[in-house]
């Protein structure tokens, strides 16, 4: 951890290990659509609830539809909720700061 806190990078296998959200997601357990939980209201409500420190938010943006998934057209609507400005919005008040794995 020390290495590469100088450089920004964050990681995942550190301490302490980041807390992890999977609250923004479109389909329900058994894989029924569930739109209502990738909208903006949905995901405004997830960043106003996290804790203090590190978490990951699992989410898979991707537009095109050349991906042949389950999940196809939620991650279309999760790039539109992301980019949202009442999403950046929220983060700026909430004090939060988006790092990426990349």
């Amino acid at each position: 951890m020390d290495a590469v806190r100088p450089l920004g990078i964050p990681t995942r296998a550190c301490s302490p290990q980041p807390r992890y959200c999977g609250d923004f997601y479109g389909q329900m357990g058994n894989g029924e659509p569930w739109p209502e939980g990738i909208t903006v209201d949905a995901l405004v409500r997830i960043v106003a609830a996290l804790p203090a420190g590190i978490t990951e938010l699992s989410c898979h943006p991707g537009l095109g539809d050349d991906f042949d998934s389950v999940y196809g057209s939620e991650r279309a609507e999760e790039v539109g909720v992301l980019c949202d400005p009442r999403v950046r919005a929220a983060l700026a008040e909430h004090h939060i700061r988006l790092v990426s794995h990349q």
